[in-house]
């Protein structure tokens, strides 16, 4: 529209001696558009929204009279379109230059940072920190590494702090587990439980979780009330869920000088309270009902 107006010289149409001009705003209270509240008006009360008065906008300048020059009209709006150019350029040189600009480069040294900005650039982290974060996402120990190199090479590290400490992580804790052919358990769960955190392992305080998937067969202690996490203290990737299988678990984590609780799926503990495998004639661990006598099965009590 500006260059319609421009061309034709005789256009009477608009009477502004200077187009309006949108700056870049520096935050939300300096920007046009979120200042101006147009929620909740329509066609019939458009005339009642109140325009933002911001700085980062230059309102156009409306002729007073009707008989404009159109000279002046035509010098003032090529002055405008040739500050909108130059703003485009300059706005182009930015983008090519990475996000600065010659007046950044010039005195960057001087320039002000906010004690916020400074604070964020700072902080970096230590090694209780990267062991949370570590644990918080699950990573595995090359995992870990990578994630404490990549850290490091971005100087959010404190001074001191080893990447190499991930890679033997595990070696403190191997003394208390043994390999046994297919299965690899905890021979000691009491030493291991004070090597982690002393003074706070109690039998009665874990349960015992047993379960296994297309992959593995678990042992895992669980606490009561979630408190601490969760402690795998057997393992295998060829045993299946079978009375053999789970038996020679329970004698190798010594089962019997804890007496942990039991938890499971009902196929484990089926299991665990001895019931017969296959078509059995009492199917259920909780009852002793004959399910082949459907006669009595709702009359006999004993």
């Amino acid at each position: 529209m500006m260059d319609r107006w421009k061309k034709d010289k005789n256009n009477k149409g608009l009477k502004i001696t200077k187009p309006m001009v949108w700056g870049l705003p520096e935050n939300k209270e300096d920007c046009y558009f979120c200042m101006t509240k147009t929620k909740g008006y329509n066609s019939l009360n458009l005339h009642k929204i109140t325009y933002a008065n911001v700085s980062s906008v230059t309102k156009p300048i409306i002729s007073s009279t009707e008989n404009v020059n159109v000279k002046d009209k035509e010098v003032n709006l090529c002055s405008s379109l040739d500050e909108m150019e130059i703003d485009g350029a300059s706005d182009e040189e930015y983008e090519s230059n990475g996000g600065t600009s010659e007046s950044d480069n010039v005195g960057s040294e001087d320039k002000y940072v906010s004690s916020d900005k400074k604070n964020t650039e700072s902080r970096t982290f230590n090694q209780e920190e990267l062991s949370d974060l570590i644990r918080e996402l699950g990573l595995p120990k090359d995992g870990a590494v990578l994630l404490a190199s990549r850290l490091k090479e971005k100087n959010l590290l404190s001074k001191g702090r080893k990447v190499s400490i991930y890679r033997t992580r595990d070696e403190s804790f191997r003394k208390y587990f043994t390999q046994d052919e297919d299965l690899v358990y905890c021979h000691d769960v009491t030493g291991l439980m004070n090597d982690l955190k002393k003074n706070v392992y109690k039998d009665e305080e874990w349960r015992l979780f047993i379960d296994s998937s297309k992959r593995s067969l678990k042992a895992v202690l669980l606490h009561n009330s979630n408190k601490y996490a969760p402690i795998p203290i057997a393992h295998s990737v060829t045993l299946k869920e079978e009375y053999k299988n789970i038996e020679i678990v329970l004698h190798k984590i010594k089962y019997s000088e804890h007496n942990w609780q039991i938890c499971g799926d009902l196929k484990i503990l089926s299991m665990i309270l001895g019931q017969q495998s296959g078509f059995t004639k009492f199917p259920c661990f909780l009852c002793l009902w004959d399910s082949r006598d459907r006669k009595t099965h709702y009359v006999k009590i004993h």
